[in-house]
């Protein structure tokens, strides 16, 4: 059952320098428990994208529709700066969402700290961010969009600063939470393995103006060793190709 459809979205940006055209007739669908990943060169409208799905940024044309909503919140944002609030703790940052929503204080501190539990951090809800490591804060963004109880939660290169061997902690645990619930993902990345690794489908996006340019299922069983999966050299190889001309041609812009 599809759960989110983006439909003709197009998005121009104008100023007195002239106008920008940042999106061109995007067109895919994200199914009710389905994880799909966005990859594309830098300037392609991703980030942009997200923004509109999310009604931040408001398209110049098409449409997003949600389907099927239930009594959630429609989305959640994880963006790879965390965003967390430095004057509040650890446990009111990930029940911000619901304070925002008018849950009482009791039944959303007490879900925070089911969440908090679930990924390891439970022994400091009292702290505050700057006294927690980059993996750590990041693990409070992602707790605090899944404690939400949103339809669709929208990730934008949400490891993006992290280590090697932190990203891959937290990927596993990314992957943990959503299988528990099998909420719909749609996730920025400019890792192609990072997309392989976690997605059903990866959706390959043009230069700007960006646009689907195709959509690679990913049918490997979970989970996924991706150093060790012969199949997903294929997949990398694939993914590439339709990306490599895209991302040096803004290599040379810039």
């Amino acid at each position: 059952m599809t759960r989110l459809l983006a439909r003709g979205i197009s998005k121009t940006y104008s100023s007195a320098r002239g106008d920008v055209e940042a999106l061109r007739g995007v067109t895919f669908e994200v199914g009710r428990h389905e994880f799909v990943s966005i990859v594309g060169a830098s300037g392609c409208g991703k980030t942009t994208l997200l923004k509109v799905i999310a009604g931040l940024v408001e398209a110049s044309g098409g449409q997003v529709e949600l389907l099927g909503r239930s009594t959630r919140q429609p989305y959640a944002l994880v963006f790879q700066d965390h965003g967390l609030l430095p004057w509040r703790s650890v446990l009111e940052n990930v029940a911000f969402g619901l304070e925002l929503r008018g849950v009482a204080r009791d039944t959303r501190e007490r879900r925070a700290h089911e969440f908090l539990d679930r990924i390891g951090l439970g022994q400091f809800v009292r702290h505050f961010p700057h006294e927690l490591s980059a993996g750590m804060r990041q693990r409070v963004g992602i707790a605090r969009a899944f404690v939400t109880d949103c339809d669709v939660l929208l990730l934008d290169e949400p490891f993006g600063a992290l280590d090697a061997q932190t990203k891959l902690i937290l990927q596993e645990e990314l992957l943990r939470l959503w299988r528990d619930d099998r909420r719909a993902i749609v996730h920025v990345t400019h890792d192609i393995e990072e997309a392989i690794l976690l997605s059903d489908r990866v959706l390959v996006m043009s230069a700007r103006p960006g646009s689907i340019e195709e959509e690679v299922p990913i049918r490997l069983p979970r989970p996924r060793e991706v150093a060790s999966v012969h199949e997903v050299w294929e997949l990398r190889c694939h993914i590439w190709g339709l990306l490599e001309r895209a991302v040096k041609d803004t290599l040379w812009m810039h």
